[in-house]
């Protein structure tokens, strides 16, 4: 190995030892309760989902149970099924997603939360650990998720981060949670690493749903390294920089990989979605819903005869006026600004099917012409709508910060609204747990007692 590839190796073995080695009471309650609460707007994503026959029909496929048992854990679903371990957990992260409404990251690009919730929450389950043991689980294993995300960052997104970092994370997840010491994690952590495929990030705003099976593979493939460090086999060759830079052609930053001081945690960089669709549209829909409010009676009743969307150039790409389904209907942002110019409608259903094939909407999609904002950088998320008549003055309103993402993060209580109106009655005990989870004082209570049904 190069040198900086020793020194990158170095570096993940420290930050592995520091990942057995850390307690709860290590970690700062702050990022406790973030964990916590990520937990639960993952987990009320994941039943929002139950909505889409697609999801039904692939967890009929396993052929569900309709009581807990060993080694089973429940499905994210408002009706109460179990699964398999590592069934359940894959099933679970594709629900989480499906509506593109789990939280993100302000500085990485990977969703650190989808990858390792879903395999932890359901080994805790399935294992009978208990809540503050989860709870450090996840603070953890995100952590070291969103360092190996930044130690090889690709700028321009070649490769979804879904297929890269699943399998980490799914396995950092169950190897914080199950208590392994460095060496093992670091043999399963390598294998991991060289189980990651690197999809190309373009079929998503093609509107490809494979995304969804990448990040349900990818967690079952966390399990997969599990059993790997279980059957005593060794630690595969080469290191994980000369695997990761090969994939992703990208040096490994040696700094990314350092373990966090107390004020360097990545989880006070989460954020969490308020709008179903891909975070990069979401100040253009929201401009769209202003417009929208603010436009008289006459000028709603008028057909513009084009609307023009001034966003930042990662946006330029979600162009599509003619998305096929749900799946490019949430990175459309000729959909998204139609369906709120229309219908002033910012749902999950609405953003994704069930207005895609609606006249107006269709109509509208095919005039919203997308434009790059003058001097935006690549973090710059803020965008302009214009709708505009012929001979008419136009009717433009600005959105700097969307609801729910890093410039207007949604509060606790936001947050827990959000919750309950996706989940409704579905988990109530484990959310109310959640939220009121006390790092000083917690109760270790098994987290299979907190299930319902």
């Amino acid at each position: 190995m190069s040198p900086a590839d020793v020194r990158i190796d170095t570096a993940l073995r420290r930050l592995c030892d520091w990942l057995a080695r850390t307690q709860r009471a290590d970690i700062p309650h702050d990022i406790q309760l973030a964990a916590a609460h990520i937990m639960a707007d993952d987990l009320a994503c994941g039943v929002c989902a139950d909505a889409h026959r697609p999801l039904a029909a692939l967890t009929s496929r396993y052929g569900t149970s309709r009581a807990p048992g060993d080694g089973l854990a429940r499905v994210w679903s408002a009706e109460p099924v179990w699964l398999p371990c590592r069934d359940a957990a894959g099933l679970n992260a594709i629900r989480a997603n499906w509506n593109q409404l789990d939280g993100g990251h302000t500085a990485v690009m990977c969703h650190a939360g989808l990858y390792t919730v879903g395999p932890a929450l359901a080994a805790a389950e399935a294992w009978g650990a208990d809540l503050p043991t989860l709870v450090r689980a996840v603070a953890l294993s995100y952590e070291a998720t969103c360092r190996l995300a930044r130690a090889w960052c690709q700028a321009d997104a070649p490769s979804h981060p879904h297929a890269l970092w699943g399998a980490c994370g799914a396995f950092l997840a169950l190897a914080t949670l199950g208590g392994l010491e460095r060496d093992a994690m670091l043999d399963g952590l390598l294998a991991a690493a060289s189980l990651s495929p690197g999809p190309s990030f373009s079929l998503t705003a093609s509107g490809s749903p494979l995304p969804y099976l990448w990040v349900g593979a990818s967690v079952r493939q966390g399990f997969l390294c599990l059993d790997w460090h279980a059957s005593g086999l060794t630690r595969p060759a080469p290191g994980i920089a000369t695997v990761m830079t090969g994939l992703t052609g990208v040096q490994g930053d040696v700094n990314a990989l350092a373990v966090p001081t107390p004020d360097g945690w990545s989880m006070r960089q989460a954020y969490h979605k308020h709008y179903a669709c891909a975070q990069q549209g979401t100040a253009a829909l929201e401009a769209a819903l202003l417009a929208h409010r603010g436009a008289t009676s006459t000028q709603r009743a008028a057909l513009p005869d084009r609307i023009v969307v001034t966003v930042h150039p990662f946006a330029l790409t979600m162009d599509n006026p003619e998305p096929e389904s749900e799946f490019a209907a949430r990175f459309s942002i000729p959909h998204l600004v139609a369906v709120a110019w229309c219908t002033g409608r910012d749902d999950a259903l609405a953003l994704g099917g069930a207005l895609l094939h609606e006249p107006t909407v269709a109509l509208i999609r095919k005039r919203v012409q997308l434009v790059p904002a003058p001097a935006a950088g690549p973090q710059d998320r803020a965008a302009r709508v214009s709708v505009q008549w012929r001979g008419k003055p136009p009717l433009e309103h600005e959105c700097t910060a969307a609801r729910g993402t890093p410039g207007r993060p949604l509060a606790a209580h936001e947050l827990r609204e959000k919750c309950d109106r996706l989940a409704e009655r579905a988990f109530a005990r484990l959310r109310h747990a959640l939220f009121a989870f006390a790092p000083a004082n917690a109760s270790p209570t098994p987290v299979r007692d907190l299930m319902d049904g």
